[in-house]
């Protein structure tokens, strides 16, 4: 990778010289070339990418995406109002605040309603802009082989989760402001703010950087990722450009702070991880990520939870393992380039957000999710396929051949790999069974598969999955509180008060729990042990419209 100065662009891409009397015309000529090139690379960036995710444009909704489809701010024309107004009116749908990617659902949901397609065909859509943005910001820094970095990113498969889950919008969407974040600041240069365009193009890093936090808060790294570009080109960092990237460390201090408040006033989650415990996971965790990225077979939506053994000598190998990666890199940079080095710290720092240093909710399911990576795999494919163009330029007049037939072998194994791998993603029903064909303890399939047959009205099926749940995990309140639901259209009153109450000594502050408790008392004419609940619903969900309506009928059977 090129360690040139941070103002050099690659202009011999755009401005060839030409000392020709008639340099003009042909300069002209030249332009409309280039300009015919780049459209038709654009095309075949989002060719590409509909074409393997074909299978998701007749796909369903799955897993999490209840957050859509229940969601009923989408509904109410003062949804969007609350969306970003009201944490706790939106964190019954989703626990972070996030209100970007639910602003985008709103406003489908007025288009299409809950007709998927729509939904999927969005996605699909951002994931090609962004693998375009993808090759322009490369391109601009000067990254060989950036188009076949774009391809790759296009294709690869571990992509699928964040492309093929509707409720993901979130990686395409940050992913998208967060790559126009850094080609606007690319534009913007401080040695030469004189110029009319510079405060604005600033001005507009810094939006985009506003409305990638707001789709979701992975996008933190963004300031340092800008650092390690400036350091990779320049070998230095100077004041001003500190200076210029305090406004985006602010960002992004205070919406993760924010973000981070409100997760934690919804769904506190407790590890008995310590650092060296977290230190053994994060690098085991980055280790991973990079053999799936390098060899993307056997991705499961959720992977198997590992033991994390302080004692065992044997985990030690990952953290030992990467700093001898990164050690080697420093040391040879003088010698490979600063590129191998600020691709894989890229890389980590990327993911750091999910790396287990800080709790967050998935680790509950799994350590490890394919969607963590969306953004973090820029930096691996970008040094990949910089090595891939440099080791074939050097084949002489063999390169177009060899290379053009190691880039059709390697994008046609990506593309097949992504288009089966989006085929598992029809329905919950499909998604979950494939989930347990390749993670047999993944109490989260069992739970949702629960779900699928308690809506079906298969309810000893639901009760069955339910019971395998919890048994592999006996501390969750919703599943609980499902079973519950499903005992209640058996007509199984006294046992359903049971699942809920179990619920509730789980989670006390459940508010769905206390609604369905309300319900079966109601039936057996506890009214005043009903009301409480009901009271106790409301109080934790003020937005809880069917326990207002609950709470005032039996207030007035009680007057009569």
């Amino acid at each position: 990778m090129s360690n040139s100065g941070y103002d050099d662009v690659c202009h011999t891409e755009l401005n060839p010289t030409d000392r020709n009397k008639d340099r003009n015309t042909k300069s002209h000529i030249w332009v409309k070339k280039v300009v015919g090139l780049t459209v038709v690379k654009v095309f075949f960036l989002f060719f590409i990418v509909f074409l393997v995710y074909l299978p998701t444009l007749r796909n369903g909704f799955v897993w999490d995406d209840d957050s859509l489809t229940q969601n009923v701010l989408l509904k109410t024309g003062s949804g969007l109002w609350k969306i970003w107004t009201s944490p706790s009116a939106l964190s019954e749908y989703e626990k972070h605040y996030w209100p970007l990617v639910y602003s985008t659902f709103w406003v489908e949901y007025k288009l299409w309603d809950l007709n998927p397609f729509g939904y999927h065909l969005i996605n699909v859509f951002l994931h090609s802009l962004n693998a375009v943005l993808l090759w322009i910001i490369l391109r601009r820094i000067c990254v060989p082989g950036s188009y076949l970095s774009a391809v790759i990113f296009a294709l690869h498969p571990v992509h699928v989760e964040s492309v093929a889950w509707i409720i993901e919008r979130k990686d395409v969407l940050s992913g998208l402001f967060y790559l126009l974040s850094f080609l606007t600041y690319t534009h913007f240069d401080s040695k030469v703010s004189h110029k009319p365009s510079a405060p604005i193009m600033y001005a507009l890093s810094l939006f985009f950087f506003l409305c990638a936090m707001l789709s979701k808060s992975i996008t933190v790294s963004l300031p340092l990722a800008i650092l390690f570009c400036i350091w990779w080109r320049r070998g230095r960092v100077e004041r001003h450009e500190l200076i210029s990237l305090l406004p985006f460390f602010a960002i992004a201090l205070i919406l993760s702070a924010v973000d981070v408040f409100v997760y934690k006033q919804q769904e506190p989650i407790k590890t008995d991880l310590f650092i060296i415990g977290r230190i053994l996971l994060a690098s085991r965790a980055i280790l991973f990520y990079m053999g799936k990225l390098f060899l993307p077979i056997n991705l499961i939506p959720i992977y198997p939870k590992w033991a994390i053994n302080i004692r065992s000598v044997g985990q030690y190998v990952f953290p030992i393992s990467l700093i001898i990666i990164l050690i080697t890199l420093w040391l040879t940079r003088k010698r490979v380039g600063r590129g191998p080095f600020v691709s894989i710290l890229f890389f980590i720092v990327t993911l750091g957000p999910v790396l287990g240093f800080i709790n967050f909710g998935f680790m509950a399911s799994s350590f490890v999710a394919d969607r963590f990576q969306y953004l973090a795999s820029i930096g691996l494919i970008a040094l990949f396929s910089a090595i891939v163009v440099k080791i074939v330029s050097k084949l002489g007049k063999f390169q177009i051949w060899i290379g053009g037939f190691l880039a059709f072998l390697l994008l046609s194994m990506f593309g097949i790999l992504t288009y089966k791998q989006s085929t598992i993603y029809k329905n919950a029903e499909t998604l979950f069974k494939y989930t347990l064909s390749k993670n047999p303890n993944a109490w989260v399939a069992y739970a949702f598969l629960g779900n699928v047959m308690n809506e079906r009205g298969e309810l000893d099926m639901a009760i069955s999955f339910y019971s395998e749940a919890l048994r592999i995990n006996p501390q969750q309140a919703k599943i609980q509180n499902n079973w519950g639901t499903a005992l209640y259209k058996q007509g199984k009153i006294d046992e359903a008060i049971n699942h809920f109450t179990q619920a509730l000594l789980i989670k006390p502050e459940y508010a769905n729990a206390h609604y369905h408790l309300a319900i079966c008392l109601t039936q057996k004419g506890e009214y005043d042990k009903a009301i409480k609940h009901y009271v106790e619903a409301i109080r934790i969900n003020p937005n809880h419209t069917a326990a207002k309506q609950n709470l005032e009928a039996i207030l007035k059977k009680k007057l009569k």
